[in-house]
């Protein structure tokens, strides 16, 4: 039943009370961060000893990500400095995020939220047999914390991966991306954690409950009964790794991934042995053959579009094909054309430098099929 929980879908009427200030009651109200928070935008939180999990929609205020190496340091008698030993290295995250709620009914959810949240920080026990009356503590309240992919775990699928794999930095860019799931957050401690419900703020104030029935007097079912509009939630994470960080006796990372996912790519070769002025002017070519081949799907829009469109299309195929395109100019219009139309480079983020070299690469094929 852990599981059980409906908090990692966000819709504020969701419990059907949408009460919005003194507006009243609005039945179609509609919350467009709602829709950032069913697309992974979220502060989520894995309870490791019952597997529930719960999921913030929240402002981040504070995400300060803390190391501290514990060095020992020995004074030797002569010696202007001590010798040092060294000790461990060990990470604090400090997360502060304000949940808030739109709607009377949302503000109940986060309630319920931010108590969910309160209740990991209790251990779990079992009742003795000889002592029915007694319990023991049987698991501590160990959680994973996931704030998109700033603070997560490292994917065993990352601890192989290494830059040299990639033909190119765009591409090492483009698998970039945050894991799924709130299984995937970092493990750790909560050392301490606050809530702030904002009650005294009368900018901010609170929802008295109301009836959830139109025809009713608002308040009259529920009296003295408050929901806070924003609860400021602050704690403080002791992560626990789960591989060893560090470096190899070769001078290569234990794991490169640590702790962001974020893999560099060397130079290469050709590149170590460039001028600054000489990469620059790489990096401008590429820029222009991806200019090139949005010109050509820009052309392909405007000429194969239409009525008569698929018909034109049909037309530049056959005569490309059977070389009846004598003028090198109207060739090489067509051919890019043509290319820029069955090219797949529609994605996302733009041309990729792979999508614009296969696209020059056909128009090339094309022009010289006469």
């Amino acid at each position: 039943m852990a599981n059980d929980y409906d908090t990692d879908f966000f819709w504020n009427s969701k419990y059907k009370a949408n009460k919005v200030g003194k507006s009243g009651y609005i039945s179609n109200f509609v919350d467009a961060t709602d829709a950032l928070a069913n697309a992974g935008f979220v502060i989520s939180f894995h309870h490791i000893p019952s597997g529930a999990d719960v999921f913030f929609k929240a402002f981040i205020t504070t995400l300060v990500d803390g190391y501290t190496s514990d060095w020992k340091g020995a004074p030797v008698f002569g010696r202007t400095d001590p010798i040092y030993s060294f000790a461990n290295t060990s990470r604090n995250i400090t997360l502060a995020f304000k949940v808030p709620a739109s709607s009377e009914g949302e503000a109940y959810e986060n309630l319920g939220r931010v108590q969910l949240l309160t209740q990991f920080l209790y251990p779990s026990y079992s009742t003795m047999t000889s002592n029915p009356g007694a319990q023991l503590i049987t698991q501590s309240p160990l959680v994973r914390i996931k704030v998109m992919n700033i603070i997560r775990k490292q994917d065993p699928a990352e601890f192989s991966i290494i830059a040299t794999d990639y033909a190119n930095r765009e591409d090492l860019y483009q698998d970039y991306k945050a894991l799924g799931g709130s299984d995937t957050g970092l493990l750790g401690v909560i050392t301490s954690c606050t809530v702030n419900h904002n009650m005294e703020r009368q900018e901010i104030g609170v929802f008295e409950k109301g009836a959830h029935k139109l025809d009713q007097i608002p308040d009259a079912s529920a009296p003295g009964t408050v929901l806070p509009k924003m609860i400021d939630i602050n704690l403080s994470f002791n992560p626990i790794h789960e591989r060893t960080v560090g470096w190899d006796s070769t001078g290569d990372p234990l794991d490169s991934s640590f702790p962001y996912g974020a893999i560099l790519k060397a130079p290469t070769d050709a590149e170590a042995g460039q001028k600054f002025n000489e990469r620059i002017d790489a990096i401008l070519k590429d820029e222009e053959k991806r200019d090139q081949s949005q010109a050509m799907i820009d052309n392909a829009k405007a000429r194969y579009s239409g009525m008569f469109g698929e018909a034109r299309r049909k037309r530049d195929e056959k005569r490309l094909t059977e070389g009846k395109i004598k003028s090198e100019s109207a060739r090489e219009y067509i051919a890019g054309t043509y290319a820029g139309d069955v090219s797949d480079a529609y994605g996302e983020g733009g041309i990729s430098s792979r999508e614009a070299g296969a696209m020059t690469g056909f128009v090339e094929t094309l022009k010289g099929s006469d």
